[in-house]
């Protein structure tokens, strides 16, 4: 037997017992909310999902498993549930139904898992430049629908036919209307919005791209990252390529104008842990490199913090911040530091006291082990499995009932009452989702 809170008393937020229950789901909106695993249909034996590997990116329902799932098989298989708790603005249905991995785009979710070698890839929320690539008729294939509010299989051809094995998913994430799908043997799939380029490929007069139109990329990818209107793809080699909207030089391309296709751009952290960064520098993000300049459209060294190793690097809009090898975290620019209940604006990285993130004074070797951003808000998962949440309450993306008002602002970071081993966070522009797991 497991706590369920249904939809019918998120007001009184009594709890209901409900049997066969297998997850705990939150679907009050100002407060954390549990997806529930899918199960596949057909003849194939049905299994549940296992969280294969979580990207960065940018709403609420729920649904019991049933009992047929087989839970105890995963357990003994990897000895613990994966799991994904969501929150924010669900007005959209992008926080929809089922936990996988995830990646969050502008009011739409995507989702993939791997069960034995198949990959398999969901979407939900917005769709309104297709950027779920869902069709609601398959025999329409000019009809998307501008809302998916449950999950819903985004179809992809998967199949390498020089190989003839199934490829993988390796990385995903989502912009602000757009979403990327990078598999093990470098086909890249690039759909949704591609007014700017931001898919990669030549738009041919039209601002949309289809999920049904992929392309091999010359190197191996490691990891693509989708900005507002612009995409980043790290690969193995440790080379940084770049498209899409220019404008601020956020392209690092040494111009300001849209690309369409991925070019190589010049900097990024180094395997020593230095930084550089590009882009919008308005709130002095990038003053001590480059003065009182508002746009720097080549990267730029940025001489913070050079006795210390950098592991991890987060840019909101009008802020940023680092995470150390040490497991330490700064943040410099414009709005809630985390630092003071007040707003602040430096030019400079401050220290996050390691207090604020519930690490006692005698716990020298306490870390935070992830930083993640939105548009207006920080998330940092800590190493004993807690989540700490700080910026801008944007429907209620924070997590937390100590704002009670959507212009509210929480200053320092603030634990949320995830009911579960937090492992990883993702944040978007107005909800926020964790990867967590439950042991035997």
């Amino acid at each position: 037997m497991r706590l369920f809170i249904c939809q019918r008393c998120i007001s009184l937020m009594q709890p209901i017992l409900r049997q066969h229950q297998q997850m705990i789901c939150w679907l009050s909106v100002k407060t954390v909310s549990q997806l529930s695993c899918p199960k596949e249909t057909g003849k194939e034996r049905r299994s549940c999902y296992k969280i294969h590997t979580l990207s960065s990116g940018r709403n609420m329902s729920a649904k019991e498993i049933s009992n047929d799932i087989n839970l105890e098989f995963l357990q003994k298989k990897v000895g613990c549930v994966d799991s994904i708790y969501v929150w924010g603005n669900g007005g959209t249905g992008a926080l929809g139904r089922y936990p996988l991995n995830v990646s969050l785009g502008y009011g739409f979710t995507v989702f993939w898992s791997r069960t034995q070698n198949r990959s398999s890839v969901y979407g939900c929320g917005l769709n309104t430049s297709r950027q779920l690539g869902i069709q609601s008729n398959p025999d329409d294939p000019d009809h998307f629908p501008d809302f998916i509010m449950e999950p819903a299989l985004i179809n992809i051809n998967l199949n390498n036919e020089q190989s003839g094995r199934q490829s993988q998913v390796v990385d995903i994430s989502c912009g602000k209307a757009h979403t990327w799908i990078v598999t093990d043997d470098n086909k890249v799939f690039s759909f949704g919005s591609n007014a700017y380029g931001q898919c990669g490929k030549p738009a041919n007069g039209h601002n949309i791209s289809r999920c049904n139109k992929s392309f091999l990329f010359h190197e191996k990818i490691k990891q693509v990252c989708c900005g507002l209107d612009h995409t980043l793809v790290l690969t193995t080699d440790g080379n940084v390529y770049s498209c899409g909207l220019g404008a601020d030089g956020q392209t690092g391309l040494g111009h300001y104008k849209a690309v369409d296709t991925l070019t190589l751009v010049c900097g990024d952290i180094k395997e020593k842990g230095d930084v550089f960064g590009w882009g919008n520098s308005e709130y002095g993000q990038f003053s001590a490199a480059i003065g009182d300049e508002m746009q720097v459209n080549t990267p730029r060294h940025l001489p913070f913090l050079q006795e210390k190793t950098i592991r991890q690097a987060a840019a909101a809009g009008t802020m940023c911040g680092l995470l150390d090898d040490e497991g330490k975290v700064y943040i410099w620019g414009y709005g809630a530091l985390g630092r003071h209940h007040i707003i602040e604006q430096t030019n400079v990285p401050q220290l996050v006291d390691r207090c604020s993130f519930g690490a006692k004074q005698m716990m020298e070797d306490f870390h935070v082990t992830q930083l993640s951003c939105g548009l207006t808000h920080f998330a940092a998962v800590t190493e004993l499995g807690e989540l700490y949440m700080w910026g801008k309450q944007r429907m209620h993306c924070l997590g937390s009932c100590q704002s009670k008002d959507d212009a509210d602002i929480l200053y320092t970071p603030t634990k949320v009452d995830v009911p579960a081993h937090v492992i990883s966070t993702s944040c978007g522009i107005d909800h926020s989702c964790a990867v967590c797991v439950t042991r035997n």
